[in-house]
């Protein structure tokens, strides 16, 4: 009996030995033929490699992906559908053999159907719906985040409507929520988060009422009122058409007073400016401003404290657009902004007929930073500068009145300094 177990032990060995030369001999012909472009011939050595080695490493099934999704991409009707389920079937087998290595399976398998445009609805809202219950945190693919809430949305409209508003609503916080984290920690894919977004806010605009945002927040805010995340992007979700709500004050006041941060003082400041409390307003912006840390939404903060809050204070306006120009020097309306406000205050600091005219000029070479900055802006500088040109310093009043390479000195609130060509 000894002997038997012995054979057998040996006849194991040699044929697990001989199992891997074998698919050692067929790795080197498939990836020798990948890297001669040869994909459909790599397939045959491929699968051989496939059956008899399944655990030989993670490189194999990363390699089939891209064999099989070549075959997809030049195949068509019945034999594509047939691609299409192996690579399914190629990603039960990765996730059997490696677990650790493809945890975002039901990710993977849906994002296989939406990039191929195979028509399963149900497998696809099925499998994001796991994914985005399991490990929301790591999704960052546009496509899964649009098709989750357009699935869900469909699900929400059906006759038998297996979706409900309040989930719906809960569904649009979660996408949200995490559409502006990556939009922040992925700056090189802002434009397609803010597209993904965009889209979702589309299909959900006649959902997202005030009236249903009120009721549900009221519903879920006991629960969750210690939550900072959920009241962060509560906020957000609420701040877009419920803003002036007693409900997004009092949640605004409670995320501050857990988290005093960027956020939470940009909230009080919009909660304040809809109560008409002008100071306070002025005071969260101004402490959002000071705690934020990327330049551009400081940028922004600075502008809306000068076009909403100081628009009548001609020095404190221009005081905020100058902040905001210094972060963010690229937004041209913030120029168009400051431009205006040199000709509607004009006559504000009692000058005379020839420094009107060099505050005209002023307004009008403001005027053009906006169109350096932003060309799609250049109908709105050349309309402002027909509009304004006339009353302004001229190339022949400059010569005329031998000024050219003057400076000449703006006082009151201006306060510049301009140096004629």
């Amino acid at each position: 009996m000894k002997k038997i177990f012995f054979f057998l032990a040996i006849f194991s060995f040699f044929f697990s030995n001989a199992q891997k030369e074998d698919c050692s001999a067929y790795v080197s012909e498939y990836k020798g033929l990948l890297d001669e472009g040869k994909v459909n011939e790599a397939y045959l050595p491929w699968t051989t490699v496939k059956k008899n080695c399944p655990k030989l490493n993670e490189e194999l099934y990363l390699d089939g992906f891209k064999i099989l999704q070549y075959k997809v991409d030049n195949l068509q009707g019945e034999e594509k559908d047939k691609a299409v389920e192996e690579i399914l079937s190629l990603h039960d087998a990765f996730y059997k053999n490696f677990p650790e290595k493809n945890q975002e399976i039901e990710l993977n398998k849906a994002l296989v159907l939406i990039k191929n445009s195979v028509e399963n609805k149900n497998k696809i809202y099925n499998w994001l719906d796991v994914a985005f219950s399991k490990y929301p945190n790591k999704i960052d693919d546009v496509q899964a985040f649009f098709n989750y809430f357009s699935l869900s949305y469909d699900k929400f409209s059906e006759a038998e409507k297996t979706i409900t508003a309040d989930k719906l609503i809960e569904r649009y916080i979660l996408l949200s929520g995490l559409l502006d984290k990556l939009e922040i920690s992925n700056p090189e894919k802002q434009q397609d988060y803010a597209a993904a977004q965009k889209g979702i806010n589309g299909l959900a605009s006649n959902v997202m009422t005030c009236e249903n945002l009120t009721n549900y927040f009221s519903k879920e805010l006991s629960k969750n009122n210690d939550n900072v995340d959920w009241l962060s992007s509560s906020l957000s979700t609420l701040q877009k058409k419920c803003s002036g709500s007693p409900l997004f004050k009092t949640m605004a006041e409670r995320f501050y007073k857990l988290n005093e941060n960027n956020v939470s003082a940009k909230y009080m400041a919009i909660a304040s400016l809809k109560d008409r409390d002008f100071d306070n307003a002025k005071k969260y912006y101004i402490k959002s401003a000071e705690l934020e840390n990327n330049p551009i939404e400081k940028a922004k903060i600075y502008y809306t404290l000068a076009a909403s809050l100081h628009s009548d204070e001609p020095q404190k306006a221009k005081e905020y657009l100058k902040k905001s120009i210094d972060f963010d020097p690229k937004n041209g309306r913030t120029y168009l902004y400051l431009a205006q406000l040199y000709v509607n205050n004009v006559s504000q600091c009692s000058m005379n007929d020839f420094e009107k005219k060099v505050v005209y000029y002023l307004a009008i070479k403001t005027a053009q930073k906006a169109q350096e900055a932003e060309p799609i802006l250049k109908s709105y500088v050349t309309r402002f500068n027909a509009e304004n040109g006339k009353k302004a310093l001229t190339d022949n009043d400059i010569k005329d009145g031998k000024l050219s390479g003057k400076s000449i000195k703006l006082g009151c609130w201006i306060n510049e300094t301009i140096v004629l060509p």
